[in-house]
């Protein structure tokens, strides 16, 4: 796929089902997979990028029985180096956890800024994965939620560490009847443009509650349920709480 220098469009590909590619006729919301993008103006090429860097570790889902192990979860970073970046999915190719829910991505650059980003049909990121130096081998576990299962409340995911926040809010509509709360609609969070680093849903009330995110730095949040009916909306620094979103009422 050849970068898309329009924001709009890829971000409005990532939420819609992409199954068949940016354009695909379905346009029912689901999980975005996310698109094997390098820098608009990227010197690169796939297959270039090697570093003698990894990270690894395991990704589970919590259960009533404590964290399970989820096999196929698709792994991806995006690894930023200064003044340009690129996808690790575009660079090296698919990688998804094994059968024990363990994933590994070699050939980061030394030095290179790195976020992760994971992805399974029915299952959601919530809690963004905090951004590492390579170097070395880093060790860095995760977890997914089940769509059935994501919950705005605070006490469902896990404390933030030091540094971090979770964002929360209310996603509404501008209906004929007026603004209303908006169920089902993703949210997420993007510390690159078109890369979403966590993401979660709306609950029956519209709220949402995303986690793990920088809490020193601005945040830029997105909001969508389908490509006609996105918003947009920036956090400020240390913000956690009554961060609402308005999307556009259904034509």
């Amino acid at each position: 796929m050849q970068p898309v220098p329009m924001r709009r469009l890829v971000t409005m590909c990532l939420f819609a089902v992409v199954l068949a590619g940016c354009g695909a006729s379905t346009l029912t919301p689901t999980a975005p997979s996310p698109a094997p993008l390098a820098t608009v103006s990227s010197p690169f090429s796939p297959g270039s990028l090697v570093g003698p860097n990894t990270v690894g570790g395991m990704i589970t889902e919590m259960t009533p029985q404590g964290p399970r192990p989820v096999a196929g979860v698709s792994v991806s970073a995006w690894v930023e180096l200064g003044r340009s970046g690129y996808s690790y999915m575009w660079a090296n190719g698919a990688r998804a956890t094994d059968p024990n829910g363990r994933y590994q991505l070699a050939n980061l650059p030394d030095g290179a800024s790195v976020t992760l980003q994971v992805w399974k049909e029915g299952y959601i990121q919530q809690c963004a994965a905090p951004t590492f130096k390579a170097g070395g081998d880093t060790l860095i576990d995760l977890r997914v939620v089940s769509k059935a299962l994501v919950s705005a409340d605070p006490a469902s995911v896990p404390p933030p560490a030091a540094g971090y926040r979770n964002i929360s809010g209310v996603v509404y509509e501008n209906s004929s009847d007026g603004r209303r709360p908006l169920a089902g609609a993703f949210v997420d969070f993007e510390p690159f443009e078109d890369f979403p680093a966590a993401l979660t849903l709306t609950d029956p009330q519209g709220r949402y509650l995303l986690c793990g995110i920088p809490e020193g730095t601005r945040a830029e949040l997105g909001a969508s349920v389908n490509i006609n009916r996105i918003a947009y909306v920036t956090v400020a620094p240390f913000q956690t709480t009554g961060v609402d979103i308005e999307i556009p009422g259904a034509r």
